[in-house]
């Protein structure tokens, strides 16, 4: 109707047609994309900008009553600066860092119980209150590794470490001898045993050896910078049942696993898990690892992967992943631990020659650290067995079934009645009998001597 007016904001129009529509976009983008407000001028800016100083100045007492209402509310009290010691003297040397980082170092002290070393955790980075910081250091350390997880061309020292030698010459306390270190850089793992290898480092008896700076994690033999790293260390209770997943991209081993998680947890209430996912990235045609973790006793404080020689159970379910020349898979397996492998070799009828097809399929190397760490190897056919019950292509299940079955973090029967569970939940929508393969197929992976194989390795 040309007598209609049409308005938009304060566009009006009396026909409207796909013109008028890009007219009104760009004009709208035109109008938007312009300045408002002031622009200041070099003989206001200055003072209005160090006038800002005095709000700065009282972050910090605005940061510690809220925390002290957290706690009063919650019961879970924080500092700006957090103190943790786990000896019984007087500490010598103080670890400082931030992040995840603190957890690592926490445990790790903890585990070893020295009584030289102690942690000074930082929650609040910015702004930072040089008093604040100096006043949970105690008197008795005189040695200080600051660790960085960020790299900074050209300068003398990286954020973290100039803020604690700043403070320090700020507060009088210029008898400390402070270091400075990188880690964990492009999300490269910070562990126990580069925690142990800081320590050692500031425990040299005379200070001139202290490698400073220094990196860890690392081995810098074009700078040579890097600390020596020992063997990895266990911080976790002796009840932590650690797995390795290696899958192909899009088969499911992801999504299986995080389903274990939620089942695991869900049933057992005080059992604490853990679940790291690392991916090629090609994704949905590359390499996925995945690393859980569960405990019935304590929580899981480990924000790092596993590592070699610690996992009670390792599971591979690709075959040629074993194959000479791509990845050590059993490299994460402690000694007598389980090794699973799906695999078309587990089809074959005959003995010998399934023996020499698994002899020419899984690498010599691989072959060795198996009977040198007395691992018990087990292998099967899933894509077979999926087949044979209707299901092609469908292997999650049948790993999650095997994964319950080998590792016992659960009762065998409550894990297959909770997968069950969540079978009907997932696939009700698809039909009863897609359900009961699917059941019919759980229960096969755990009663059928035929579907998993014994292989002694000599």
């Amino acid at each position: 109707n040309p007598n209609t007016e049409y308005r938009i904001g304060c566009f009006s129009f009396h026909t409207f047609t796909q013109q008028h529509a890009i007219s009104f976009i760009i004009s709208f983008m035109w109008y938007s994309s312009r300045q408002r407000g002031t622009a200041q001028s070099p003989d206001v800016f200055m003072q209005l900008v160090e006038s800002s100083n005095q709000n700065y100045n009282s972050v910090a007492g605005i940061i510690e009553q809220v925390m002290e209402d957290f706690f009063q509310e919650v019961g879970r009290r924080y500092h700006p600066f957090e103190y943790s010691y786990f000896g019984t003297t007087k500490p010598t040397v103080a670890i400082i860092t931030m992040g995840s980082s603190v957890k690592v170092v926490e445990g790790t002290l903890r585990f070893l119980k020295t009584e030289q070393a102690c942690l000074i955790g930082v929650r609040m980075f910015r702004p930072w209150d040089p008093k604040l910081f100096v006043d949970v250091i105690p008197a008795s350390v005189k040695r200080i590794a600051v660790l960085d997880r960020t790299r900074e061309g050209g300068s003398q020292g990286e954020p973290l470490y100039l803020d604690v030698c700043t403070s320090l010459l700020q507060r009088g306390r210029r008898d400390i001898f402070v270091a400075g270190g990188r880690y964990g850089l492009g999300s490269k793992d910070f562990t126990p045993r580069m925690a142990i290898s800081v320590v050692h480092n500031m425990l040299r008896k005379d200070i001139d050896n202290i490698q400073q700076p220094f990196t860890v994690g690392i081995d810098d033999d074009v700078t040579n910078l890097s600390l020596p790293l020992g063997r990895p260390l266990n911080t976790l209770s002796k009840d932590t049942t650690q797995c390795v997943f290696w899958g192909f991209g899009s088969d499911g081993t992801v999504g299986g696993n995080k389903n274990a998680i939620k089942i695991i947890g869900d049933y057992h209430d005080a059992m604490s898990v853990q679940g790291y996912f690392e991916y090629d990235a090609k994704k949905s045609s590359g390499w996925t690892v995945s690393y859980l973790r569960f405990s019935p006793t304590e929580q899981i404080d480990a924000p790092f992967r596993i590592e070699e020689g610690q996992a009670n159970y390792v599971a591979c379910h690709n075959e040629s992943y074993v194959q000479a020349g791509k990845f050590d898979v059993v490299k994460h397996l402690k000694r007598r631990g389980t090794f699973f492998l799906n695999t078309q070799v587990a089809s074959i009828d005959d003995p010998e020659k399934r023996i020499e097809a698994l002899e020419n399929l899984v690498s010599p190397k691989i072959l060795r650290k198996i009977a040198l760490r007395q691992i018990k190897f087990y292998i099967m056919d899933a894509a077979s067995l999926a087949a044979k019950y209707g299901l092609a292509g469908r292997i999650n299940m049948i790993c999650m079934a095997t994964f319950f079955r080998l590792s016992g973090v659960l009762p065998l029967d409550d894990a297959i009645n909770l997968l069950k569970s969540a079978i009907r939940k997932t696939y009700a929508y698809k039909g009863e009998a897609v359900v009961k393969k699917n059941h019919d197929l759980l229960d096969a992976v755990v009663s059928d001597p035929k579907c998993m194989l014994v292989v002694n390795v000599p």
